[in-house]
């Protein structure tokens, strides 16, 4: 019944992007963890340990949310999408290297995360490049 609910107030293709790109950002971590960081090297191992994290979080952060924000029929808009990716950049790049030691401060990574916001409204949350979606209220 939830999910009837669900999918009648927001329609199939949001839950199906979003749970699509999840299941994505999982695979390509698992993917990354166990075959990029241990059996390559160069440039693909040095951005497989820098950088793809940072490129993915942001993508997960976000479906996830949109999936969250759903159950209200809401969701963010590319302003609060934005939002979001600047604020987890903040969070982790800046604010945790004083909680966490081994935690560094890198604008790359900062870039990273900015890439993935902008994956995120160009692959997934494509509704605000064209008239997808109707019916529903954004946030921020």
């Amino acid at each position: 019944m939830l999910r009837q609910e669900y999918v009648r107030r927001l329609g199939a293709p949001h839950i199906v992007d979003n749970l699509t790109a999840i299941i994505f950002v999982i695979i390509v971590y698992t993917a990354n963890y166990f075959v990029l960081k241990n059996h390559t090297s160069g440039w693909v191992w040095l951005f497989s340990v820098c950088y793809l994290n940072g490129i993915l979080a942001p993508v997960f952060l976000l479906s996830y949310s949109n999936i969250i924000f759903g159950f209200v029929s809401r969701r963010l808009s590319i302003g609060g999408i934005l939002w979001i990716t600047m604020l987890s950049a903040l969070v982790w790049e800046f604010i945790a290297p004083l909680y966490n030691s081994k935690s560094v401060t890198d604008w790359f990574d900062v870039l990273a995360y900015v890439v993935g916001g902008l994956i995120y409204i160009v692959l997934i949350d494509r509704r605000h490049l064209t008239n997808y979606y109707t019916n529903t209220t954004t946030l921020f």
